[in-house]
């Protein structure tokens, strides 16, 4: 009796644990237990390229690999909706689980995109956009990426579609309080692509297009922030084509504030296209002076009373100019950069007021009081150049010198800060080209290539040195073999056409 219980009571075990088997064994197969097993490889797919990104500015052929195969991973667990029907009356978990595919397969494509291998990416995006499973928000996103991908690879007038695609998806979707800038930039480049592609008519049209687009946006959601976007986005077709008065005048139909007048960032805008687009630097100091009187206390205040002060001193009132931004350094929230600039003009405006010896002590505080600062770099190097232009040889001589040694100081200082180090070592390449040591500012481009290949100023190194290779030193062969440096570390650069040419061009002189 007591081995029945027993034999009794071990099939009941072993039905329990076979029961526990099995729900551990198919729980992948359920919806549940699909979407945690993709959930679990998303984040450790999303892991590894973040590993990968902080060891390597740039990632490797086999990092890509290695990425792509992770991610793929991902796609591998469920087939797409057979159409909206099936997507839109499945589980919640199985829609979350396509959508986990769908965001691993947008990785792949960003990836791809990153390495400019253009139609791989969008084959992915595509697969994405008109998957059922997608909602029209993420497709509208998704459509953006498409186009980028288009744009990069030079395929315009795929790309201008993409993006009339991209703003037509959005008029649906748009929020009056939530811009997507975007999607609100679409239109303007759809009219980009046409000019990219040679077809100036295409351009005008897009670009009137654009601003029907946007009026009709504008009209359809008065008093918000949509509103004002589109009003933006409408000044900047404008200023694109050089219709300033139209711009300013669309910038000021913009929503006012609480206290019925023009937006001080509308204003600050306004300013910004007398000053540096239409060079009318009264109506500028006119419109600073406005922002001035009416927001005192804003944050931008310090930004407002250097830009009347730059408007004045290209008015040639340097004494007014002076006055303008002499209490600039007490203005409320005003930060340390727009108070050097204020030094920085102050010092201008006494050189032409013949009053060199208070320039140069105006000068000197700038470089004393906001040692890292392009500001600081810029008046070390302008007391140099002061002193050539005036044809005083030894005095020029000691100031480029003590310009060499301040910005060789702060390098020092900062050599664990990589962004600060190229920053500074292209003052230093400006220091030894101003005194026309060109032998010294290659030996530190070359330097700043090698340490900084991904910041600005490295990247930048190569087509400098191939100018001071051609023009300086005369060496047409170091200068074609930097030029070929550049063309194939930087293919996307501003005028790559037009570097590409003069590297063929050089090359050709010297019988390559």
């Amino acid at each position: 009796m007591e081995d029945q219980v027993t034999g009794r009571g071990t099939i009941i075990i072993s039905a329990v644990i076979m029961g526990i088997l099995l729900i551990i064994g198919c729980g992948i197969k359920t919806d549940a237990g699909i979407k945690f097993e993709m959930e679990k490889r998303l984040t450790k797919a999303d892991r590894l390229q973040d590993q990968i990104r902080q060891k390597n500015l740039t990632i490797s052929d086999e990092d890509v690999k290695q990425l792509v195969d992770a991610y793929s991973e991902i796609t591998k667990f469920l087939a797409p909706p057979k159409d909206i029907a099936e997507a839109k009356n499945a589980s919640a978990d199985r829609q979350q689980a396509w959508n986990l595919s769908s965001l691993a397969s947008t990785r792949i494509g960003l990836i791809y995109l990153d390495r400019k291998m253009y139609d791989k990416a969008f084959d992915y995006f595509n697969t994405v956009a008109y998957c059922p499973a997608t909602s029209p928000t993420q497709k509208n996103a998704v459509i953006n990426y498409m186009a980028v991908a288009m744009e990069k690879a030079e395929k315009y007038p795929e790309a201008a579609a993409l993006y009339d695609s991209l703003a037509e998806g959005y008029l649906p979707l748009a929020s009056a309080d939530n811009p997507n800038m975007d999607a609100l930039g679409a239109p303007i480049k759809a009219a980009q692509m046409w000019a990219k592609n040679g077809d100036q008519a295409g351009y005008l049209a897009g670009m009137d297009k654009a601003r029907g687009y946007y009026s009709q946006l504008a009209d359809k959601n008065k008093g918000s922030l949509l509103e004002s976007a589109v009003l933006g986005k409408i000044s900047a077709s404008y200023i694109e084509q050089q219709s300033y008065p139209q711009a300013i005048a669309t910038l000021r139909m913009v929503m006012p504030d609480s206290s019925g007048h023009t937006s001080p960032s509308m204003i600050l805008m306004i300013a910004d296209i007398y000053m540096n687009k239409m060079r009318d630097y009264l109506q500028a100091q006119k419109t600073y002076q406005e922002f001035e009187r009416y927001y005192p206390t804003h944050q931008n205040i310090g930004a407002a009373t250097l830009g009347e002060g730059l408007s004045l001193y290209e008015q040639g009132k340097y004494s007014d100019a002076r006055k303008a931004v002499a209490s600039i350094d007490k203005l409320p929230k005003v930060d340390q950069k727009t108070v050097a600039e204020g030094y920085y003009l102050t010092g201008l405006c006494y050189e032409h007021e013949d009053k060199w010896e208070l320039a140069r002590g105006q000068f000197d505080a700038v470089q004393a009081t906001f040692p890292g600062l392009n500001e600081a770099f810029e008046a070390a190097l302008y007391i140099a150049v002061h002193y050539r232009t005036a044809n005083q040889k030894e005095q020029a001589r000691k100031a480029f010198e003590s310009a060499v040694e301040y910005i060789n100081k702060y390098i020092e200082k900062s050599s664990s800060d990589a962004v600060a180090c190229s920053r500074a070592l292209g003052y230093l390449v400006r220091a030894y080209s101003e005194n026309g040591d060109f032998d010294k500012a290659a030996e530190q481009l070359a330097l700043l290539h090698e340490k900084y290949p991904q910041l600005p100023e490295g990247k930048l190194a190569p087509l400098r040195l191939a100018d001071i290779y051609e023009n300086n030193l005369k060496d047409p062969a170091k200068a074609v073999s930097w030029l070929k440096t550049f063309v194939n570390e930087n293919p996307e650069a501003d005028n790559i056409s037009d570097i590409k040419s003069h590297f063929k061009t050089l090359e050709a002189q010297l019988g390559n």
